[in-house]
């Protein structure tokens, strides 16, 4: 049986067979170029050869590849033909039957690098007594994008990956990493960043503003003159806010100063960006004559208004 067993597998491998190969595809480019996307990095060959060859190149431990030295062309081509002129199995007696790739079109383009600054990509939610303090503060805040320059060239920022917080009643800090370039040719460094996240506590202030009139005649005035006003700010800057951070206006233009109903609206037109819930005692204000004709029943009516 051993024997028996023996020839058959001498008759098997004495004769033809066809089976498949992978050889790695490598590509020499000239120096300051890339492809403008990535190109096959293998390709898979017929071979058609005797049992003995197709086993011995089976087992053989060279790694198969092809070389392919480019140019300066900003596309370059590639036939079945030409590839399989390339190819040499380590047995001349092995044929190459054909190949799984037609045609191999190799787009080739400028490779450059820019600078772009770094966007965090965040979902975060405070705590109703805190706020940011201070813009979030990226380390570093721009990164270095190498790749076709078809690509980097219009790209004006990076974004980090999503950085989501819920109730932040304090300071954080976190390393995130970069989205992944869509681009397989495209190289961005470095891969990360440090983010840190500096919080305040909210508080309330309360002070009393002057309005200001405008397109008003000099005898014009109007009550009240002052109205308390309350906002939320963070601490750090609750020194900074005083009656000049805010401006009120009541605007008389095209208003008939002898109208039956002497009210206009507080327009608030000025307040720092870092204040918020803004609230006023006042919502209106009335405006009487001083001197002139009925005066005194407008300052009559302004004097019942107060009490």
């Amino acid at each position: 049986m051993g024997i028996a067993l023996i020839f058959w597998v001498l008759i098997k491998l004495s004769q033809n067979y066809r089976t498949k190969q992978v050889f790695a595809l490598n590509y020499n480019l000239p120096e300051g170029k890339t492809f403008t996307k990535q190109p096959p990095e293998s390709l898979v060959a017929t071979l058609d050869g005797q049992g003995w060859d197709l086993m011995s190149n089976y087992f053989d431990g060279d790694e198969r590849k092809l070389l392919l030295n480019l140019n300066n062309s900003s596309q370059q081509t590639y036939n079945s033909s030409q590839l399989v002129s390339k190819l040499s199995p380590n047995n001349k007696d092995i044929v190459i039957n054909g190949i799984n790739i037609d045609l191999l079109m190799l787009d080739v383009e400028e490779e450059i690098s820019r600078k772009v600054p770094v966007v965090l990509s965040s979902e975060f939610e405070f705590n109703s007594q805190y706020q940011l303090k201070q813009a979030v503060e990226l380390i570093p805040d721009s990164i270095e994008i190498k790749g076709p320059a078809s690509v980097v060239s219009v790209l004006e920022k990076w974004q980090t990956e999503t950085w989501s917080l819920k109730n932040i009643n304090s300071d954080q800090e976190r390393t995130l990493n970069l989205i992944k370039p869509e681009n397989l040719l495209t190289k961005v460094v470095p891969q990360q960043v440090q983010v840190n996240l500096f919080t305040e506590q909210l508080t309330e202030k309360s002070l009393f503003v002057p309005i200001f009139i405008k397109n008003a005649p000099d005898s014009l005035k109007v009550f009240p003159e002052n109205i308390k006003l309350t906002c939320i700010v963070g601490l750090g800057r609750y020194k900074d806010i005083n009656p000049n951070s805010f401006t009120l206006e009541v605007d008389l233009k095209d208003v008939a100063l002898n109208a039956s109903n002497n009210t206009l609206p507080i327009l608030l037109t000025r307040q720092p960006d870092y204040v918020k819930g803004v609230t006023m005692s006042y919502q209106s204000v009335e405006f009487f004559i001083v001197n002139g004709e009925g005066a005194k029943e407008k300052e009559q009516s302004a004097s019942n208004s107060d009490n």
